[in-house]
């Protein structure tokens, strides 16, 4: 094949990509939205468990942990660390958190630029 022919294969696999992300995001969105609106209606009709199609849908509550931005990580190192009365809290801050990511391995990498 001719670097034309990879190329241009290249580009219509990332627009098939792009599209396929697009239409997910729409299809999560909707699902998220029906998946709101069964919760509602059992809610409103004080039901926990219905059967469709030989499956038993219920609902539970239950709690799960959102994600902290890494700048409320640090904070809350930074006050466990001064809670227990240790000094230099960036050095030890920053060198959990290298701790936490894997090692560097060199990569080649493809770069594009469109032209203007």
């Amino acid at each position: 094949m001719s670097i034309k022919s990879y190329l241009s294969e290249l580009d219509s696999i990332n627009n098939e990509l792009e599209r396929i992300k697009n239409l997910q995001k729409k299809l999560k969105d909707k699902k998220a939205l029906i998946e709101e609106n069964i919760q509602d209606w059992f809610v409103k009709n004080c039901q926990t468990s219905i059967t469709y199609n030989g499956k038993v849908i219920s609902i539970n509550n239950t709690t799960s942990s959102k994600r902290k931005k890494k700048a409320q990580k640090i904070e809350d190192i930074n006050d466990i660390l001064k809670k227990y009365g240790i000094h230099n809290n960036k050095k030890i801050v920053s060198e959990l958190f290298d701790v936490n990511k894997g090692n560097k391995v060199q990569t080649t990498k493809l770069n594009f630029k469109k032209n203007k």
